[in-house]
């Protein structure tokens, strides 16, 4: 069931690269940003970069930009990649609600909508086949069946939006990077569902800032998204939000990703965002929202198109429904349960079941050596010496018959009834008690 999400975003997405009037383009852009300048030795610091890289997102709490779009996606039969433009509206404010609407050009019609708030995401894109409006809560996010890369975290991850908590960078782990001047620091999955994914940070050491942006699965070799951050956007504050209310107001500067690309890798899906498009719309950074941008920060309403809880495609029960399988996703198969071994009777019979409990009595056994003799015929006696005959005295009554004297072993009769063992009589001399031996310390259950 959890496998059916992602296929039918990869089909949304689809469906956004044709309302982008993709065509037929050359070979796919490089992704990988400039090199960075050559340094002698590695001068990089975690501490100091989680110090800088926490300052700069506690001072961007909104941003409102009018962004340019250009959608590649690699062609359905495998020929040329497609390409295609839109413009787009891109509204932040920390520290969960997020939305890029992606618009044609000249008609500002909305044909895609991602975003997230506090409680939940979404997903939606014009023209899609389920004509859905895909949404999942945070809470169900595990049931979703959906890559961390459907979801806006990634996206602010990647625009150096998200602070790094204490707990993530006593677990970092630091690597150089694919070329000199560039140092590889690895998060862990965090405990916020929506960070619940391996990162990696491509970070300048000379000016400690994201040049690259990795989202792996929780397996972390799985990359399922990735960014390339070409140009910074540097604006100035009037105010410094970390500033003591006493003091008086200081201006601080700040920066934000000003043209960057985003990757989705299995879906071979690409977008190139430039905030800062034209000199007559340059984003604006924390501007004040008004009630009514504020109120865009829900899933959208569009007429004919239905929503879809994309965790309700990965139950196996519809929610509220209690009881053993409702959150299974696989089928395991076991062999059945013997039948139980049918339970003796008080007789010692077996009856079938739930015949109660009584007395197993073992098979016939051979008792070899029962035979008392006396000393002088211990000498010629045969390795194998016949039974006695005689049977105990509680068993004389009725009718008895005599043993022939034969040379074959003897065999102890089984009874129906339940008997208990032969009481021993010490024997009366050494070759008595040799031969005896066997009788006397053979347990009763064989009998």
């Amino acid at each position: 069931m959890k496998a059916k999400a992602a296929p039918r975003m990869l089909i949304a997405l689809s469906a956004l690269a044709a309302l982008a009037g993709c065509r037929a383009a050359g070979t796919a852009p490089n992704n990988r940003p400039p090199a960075a300048p050559d340094l002698q030795a590695s001068s990089f610091q975690l501490d100091e970069f989680v110090r800088e890289h926490n300052r700069n997102a506690r001072l961007i709490q909104t941003i409102n930009a009018k962004p340019s779009i250009s959608v590649t996606m690699a062609s359905p039969d495998g020929g040329k990649p497609m390409a295609g433009g839109l413009d787009g509206r891109l509204l932040v404010s920390q520290p969960h609600d997020f939305k890029l609407l992606a618009q044609k050009p000249m008609i500002s019609s909305n044909v895609a909508d991602i975003g997230s708030n506090e409680h939940e995401f979404w997903f939606w894109v014009k023209d899609n086949a389920d004509k859905g409006i895909y949404r999942c809560a945070y809470d169900d996010l595990d049931r979703s069946g959906l890559k961390v890369t459907f979801q806006p975290d990634w996206i602010l991850t990647a625009m150096g939006l998200k602070s790094i908590t204490r707990d993530e960078a006593a677990s970092a782990k630091i690597t150089p990077g694919d070329r000199p001047g560039v140092t590889v620091v690895k998060l862990p999955p965090s405990h916020d569902p929506a960070s619940a994914y391996i990162r990696e940070l491509m970070v300048d050491e000379k000016t400690k800032r994201l040049v690259g942006f990795r989202a792996y699965d929780r397996d972390g070799k799985t990359l399922l998204g990735e960014a390339t951050i070409e140009k910074y956007y540097d604006a100035t504050l009037k105010a410094d939000p970390d500033a003591e209310p006493r003091e008086a107001p200081v201006s601080a500067a700040c920066h934000f990703p000003d043209k960057f690309q985003l990757r989705w890798v299995e879906e071979r899906l690409t977008l190139e965002i430039t905030m800062f498009s034209s000199s007559l719309k340059p984003p604006k950074v924390n501007a004040e929202f008004s009630k009514e941008a504020l109120a865009e920060f829900v899933p959208p309403k569009v007429s004919g198109y239905e929503s879809i809880d994309l965790a309700e495609m990965g139950r196996t029960r519809p929610r509220g429904e209690t009881g053993p399988g409702r959150d299974d996703t696989t089928v395991r198969e076991t062999m059945p349960a013997p039948d139980p071994a049918p339970a003796p009777n008080r007789r010692g019979a077996s009856s079938g079941r739930g015949d109660g409990v009584g007395v197993r009595l073992g098979p016939p056994v051979e008792i070899r050596g029962a035979r008392l003799q006396s000393p002088d015929e211990a000498d010629d006696a045969p390795l194998d010496p016949p039974p006695a005959a005689a049977r105990p005295a509680a068993r004389r009554s009725g009718r008895r018959s005599v043993a022939p004297a034969a040379t074959a072993p003897y065999l102890l009769p089984v009874d129906q009834e339940v008997i208990g063992p032969a009481a021993a009589r010490p024997p009366r001399s050494p070759f008595q008690q040799a031969a005896a031996e066997p009788l006397i310390h053979r347990p009763s259950a064989e009998f």
